[in-house]
């Protein structure tokens, strides 16, 4: 698997992200799609339903893709990675990523 995307500049991204965060969350929840275990998960990554520390965050993180449809189960659809290696695509992108406001 090439991991080609992840060495690409993601700080114009990120700062985007994060200066209109608002904005990109109204939309969300104004659109009324998403509820559930979608919502649940989205909202505890967030730490907006308790306290989250950084481990569980990450966790928090892959269960939102999951319940965001990002892994099927059976021989096709989208599949995610193990745990352990999202992880560490996590950490290997962690100062690409932080705010560079």
């Amino acid at each position: 698997m090439s991991n080609t995307w992840i060495h690409r500049d993601l700080r114009s991204k990120v700062r985007d992200i994060l200066l209109c965060s608002d904005e990109y969350h109204d939309e969300y929840y104004s659109s009324g799609i998403f509820g559930g275990p979608s919502l649940h998960f989205h909202r505890r990554a967030l730490g907006l339903a308790g306290e989250v520390t950084e481990p569980t965050q990450i966790e928090l993180i892959y269960a939102v893709l999951t319940s965001w449809g990002m892994h099927r189960m059976g021989a096709s659809g989208s599949k995610m990675q193990s745990f352990g290696v999202f992880k560490q695509s996590i950490a290997s992108v962690t100062d690409d990523t932080q705010c560079p406001c």
